[in-house]
C-alpha cells in the first residue's frame, strides 16, 4: 500500500487497536490507562451531582491544571466539556426510555435545572430536548 493512496483516501489506514492508542495517548503525554479508567467509572458514576475538577485530580493523583492539560489530550476536550457531553448522552437515554419530565430528567443528570440542560442540549446537538425527544421517542405504551 503506498503512501499517496493513504493520502488522498482511496484506501483506509488500519485502525489502531485500543492498546495502542492507549500506548500513543501516554507517550504523547496522555492519561495512563488506569487514570482513564477512573474518570470514566467517577464520571459516570456521578454524574447526577456536582463533579469538581480537584476531586478528578485527586482521584488520579494529578494537580487540576496538569489533569486539564492530560485530559485534553487523552478524551480531546477539556473535563467540563466530557463531562456536559456525558450528561446530555444520559439525558438522552432518559428522554427515549422514561415519560419523566425534562425538569426532572434535567436534576438526574447533573444539570442546574430545565434551563441549563436546554441550553447544553442545543448547543450539543443542535435542537430542542423536547423536539429531540419528540422525534426519538418510541411508544412507551400510551
Amino acid at each position: 500500500m503506498s503512501a499517496l493512496a493513504l493520502l488522498d483516501g482511496t484506501v483506509d489506514a488500519p485502525s489502531p487497536t485500543r492498546d495502542e492508542a492507549d500506548a500513543r495517548s501516554h507517550a504523547a503525554g496522555g492519561l495512563a490507562r488506569w487514570q482513564r479508567s477512573r474518570i470514566e467509572g467517577f464520571v459516570a458514576a456521578n454524574l447526577h451531582q456536582q463533579i469538581a475538577i480537584k476531586d478528578l485530580a485527586a482521584l488520579v493523583r494529578l494537580s487540576p491544571s496538569y489533569l486539564c492539560k492530560v485530559f485534553k489530550v487523552t478524551f480531546g476536550m477539556s473535563p467540563h466539556s466530557y463531562i456536559m457531553m456525558k450528561r446530555v448522552s444520559r439525558a438522552k437515554s432518559a428522554m427515549v426510555s422514561t415519560r419523566a419530565a425534562l425538569s426532572d430528567i434535567a436534576l438526574s443528570c447533573g444539570f442546574s435545572d430545565q434551563a441549563h440542560l436546554c441550553r447544553v442540549f442545543r448547543q450539543a446537538v443542535g435542537e430542542a430536548p423536547h423536539r429531540w425527544r419528540q422525534a426519538n421517542q418510541t411508544d412507551l405504551g400510551q
